[in-house]
């Protein structure tokens, strides 16, 4: 509140300044200033003062300016007369002049008026039928007849608009920082995590409530590096270089009757004091083992207890106007997210926001008792999310990337709904429940890993052995995360089974582009075609299902795709960019790597118009079936219910 006083009255004052100015380029300002020195040198001049001043007091106007009527809620505009440079007084402000206590002031003042708008008016322009002239009373014609013989300038010859600045409008900046500013000052600068999460994290830095814990904790962190740093530099100063000036003892303060062994002798001792309470503040700061300090918040200050922690006014703002002031909502949650050191955004940036969401979300309560469960709900949200918007892969989340997806809406989103099943897109814990279910059917022995044999069992032994090899032991789509060679974890699987049920995304585009294009060249010819469609025939033929001839499908193929190029020799060439530019990919995709998903191809028409009344994607319809089709076996079943709960 007293910054915004502040600034308030530095602006009346430019204003006042401008008016000031204005009114000394008056003509009649001059005759004025020349009418006061004239009096000065005949030695009237507090005459004349006294008399001005006793004249006004009855007016209840000051001098050179516009009637107010500080009751009025809006100001009118008055009437301009006809050739007149200025506004004459406004008669609806005239008139709610406030009553005087004395019986003869009302005549006194309709005649003050009357004075008024005859200064107003040009002698050249007023005429004596015009303005009717009102009676006078003896006071104030006895008044009038003492003011010296000059000319008054007219003071509304300065625009009425002047006397009303328009204060500049408040920045959103300014208004976030000044709401923040009240709920400090509504809990004594004392603001805990939950009143940080309640009335500051939402409103004022406009981030999802469970980003509070993190952004918490960052704040905190900030402050104790920062009084870590002023502690150890001012420690370096008083051991390393002993400068008594330097460390702020001695000088003109010093009692000048003191010897200078005396003198030394004081200083030495405070300077002695001052670095044994330095040790003693630097003991309490977490973190100073002479370690370099860790990217993790937890490990940095591992006793600092967040739920009685509380921060400041200067802390909260000190950060809001580093990282979150004058940007936009992808830019804010950007830097919410990364590390300060850092452009990007990586997968272990998000693992502290997803605790938070896991901690605060009413619809994952019920996954408080089960950690291990918590800790794959994580995983598979983090990487859905890097799945969906790292175009590169490379784990490093620009802001351009950022900003191309729809996350800053989705995390919004799923902080306003308490159905966490509802939040389709990254958070859906019924999306997560399937994916991991996936994972327990191929994992047989249940160590977190499976390898080329047990992929290839997924949907009922639908995959080539050619796509599982390319997936599993040549790592064509992306590099495996497991550290073993052969192995597949729960996070490759996640992008695996995402790609596999809906070809649609770019993502997805981009994984098995790389699964089928044998030589690695960015190019899918014919030949690699032909490799792949070759044990799709070969399992055909074991289910006595009538064969197709290789030529007729890269022709149909060919037709979805649309292809650019073609090489030297004739041949087709399908380039990635081909592949993205279709909307039939997908089709191709699953003719060369799933027979039962080409088996299907088949048996519908590929050109068919889909139903446009779904908003939903394949992923997601996929999700819902297999989620009822497990919910249905839990309920049949109650042992696979508890055998999927063990983790372990």
């Amino acid at each position: 509140m007293s910054r915004v006083v502040t600034q308030t009255k530095v602006k009346l004052q430019v204003k006042l300044d401008e008016l000031f100015q204005n009114w000394l380029g008056l003509d009649e300002t001059q005759d004025f200033i020349n009418s006061l020195l004239e009096s000065a040198k005949r030695g009237t001049l507090d005459q004349m003062i006294a008399e001005q001043h006793h004249l006004f007091s009855i007016e209840k106007q000051p001098p050179l300016s516009p009637s107010i009527n500080r009751n009025l809620r809006t100001f009118r505009e008055p009437e301009r007369h006809p050739g007149s440079r200025s506004s004459p007084i406004s008669p609806d402000l005239v008139q709610t002049t406030p009553p005087s206590k004395f019986e003869d002031r009302t005549a006194a003042q309709t005649s003050l008026q009357t004075h008024h708008k005859d200064r107003l008016l040009s002698k050249a322009q007023r005429s004596k039928d015009e303005i009717p002239k009102a009676p006078r009373s003896s006071y104030q014609s006895s008044a009038h007849s003492r003011l010296p013989s000059t000319h008054h300038p007219s003071f509304s010859a300065i625009p009425s608009s002047m006397f009303y600045p328009q204060l500049l409008p408040v920045s959103p900046s300014e208004e976030q920082i000044n709401g923040i500013h009240e709920v400090c000052m509504k809990h004594k600068d004392r603001i805990t995590l939950d009143i940080f999460r309640k009335e500051i994290i939402k409103p004022y830095f406009e981030l999802p409530r469970w980003f509070a814990r993190p952004i918490f904790r960052r704040i905190l962190r900030n402050e104790r590096l920062m009084k870590q740093y002023r502690l150890v530099t001012r420690r370096s100063v008083i051991v390393g270089n002993g400068n008594l000036w330097q460390c702020g003892y001695g000088g003109d303060d010093e009692e000048e009757d003191s010897s200078g062994e005396e003198r030394a002798e004081r200083k030495t001792e405070m300077l002695f004091d001052e670095d044994d309470e330095i040790d003693a503040e630097l003991s309490r700061v977490p973190g100073l083992d002479g370690k370099r300090a860790g990217n993790d918040d937890k490990s940095m200050f591992p006793s600092v207890d967040l739920e009685n922690a509380t921060i400041a006014e200067t802390q909260i703002v000190s950060f809001y106007k580093h990282f979150l002031m004058n940007l936009d909502k992808h830019e804010r949650l950007f830097n919410a997210v990364r590390k300060q050191k850092n452009q990007f955004v990586q997968p272990n940036d998000w693992v502290s926001f997803i605790e938070d969401l896991l901690a605060t979300h009413p619809g994952l309560d019920f996954l408080k008792n089960t950690p291990e469960f918590q800790q794959r709900y994580a995983e598979t949200v983090i990487v859905r999310i890097f799945y969906t918007v790292n175009r590169k892969e490379d784990e490093r989340m620009t802001l351009a990337e950022l900003a191309k997806s729809d996350l800053t809406e989705q995390c919004h989103f799923c902080d306003e709904e308490t159905n966490i099943n509802l939040v389709h897109r990254y958070f859906s814990y019924e999306h997560f429940y399937v994916l991991y279910c996936k994972f327990w059917e191929l994992d047989t022995d249940h160590d977190q890993i499976i390898n080329d044999q047990n992929l290839a069992k997924y949907n009922n032994f639908s995959l080539s052995s050619r796509t599982v090899d390319r997936i599993i032991n040549q790592q064509a789509p992306r590099r495996l995360g497991s550290g073993i060679p052969g192995r597949m974890d729960f996070k490759d699987f996640i992008w695996f089974l995402l790609s596999e049920e809906d070809k649609t995304t770019d993502t997805a585009i981009s994984y098995w582009f790389r699964v089928v294009d044998l030589d690695d060249d960015g190019i899918l010819s014919a030949w690699e075609m032909e490799q792949f469609f070759g044990e799709q025939q070969d399992k055909l033929d074991g289910m006595d299902m009538d064969l197709v001839k290789f030529e007729d499908i890269l022709v149909q193929c060919v037709d979805m795709i649309k292809p650019h190029s073609f090489n030297e020799a004739g041949n087709v060439e399908i380039t990635l960019a081909d592949m993205k530019r279709s909307s039939l990919a997908s089709n191709v995709f699953n003719i060369l790597t799933n027979l039962s998903k080409y088996i299907t191809f088949e048996t519908k028409d590929p050109f068919g118009v889909k139903d446009q009344s779904s908003q939903m994607s394949d992923w997601e319809r996929f999700a819902q079936a297999e989620y009822d089709r497990l919910s249905l076996e839990d309920e049949t079943d109650d042992g696979v219910g508890t055998d999927y709960m063990d983790l372990n």
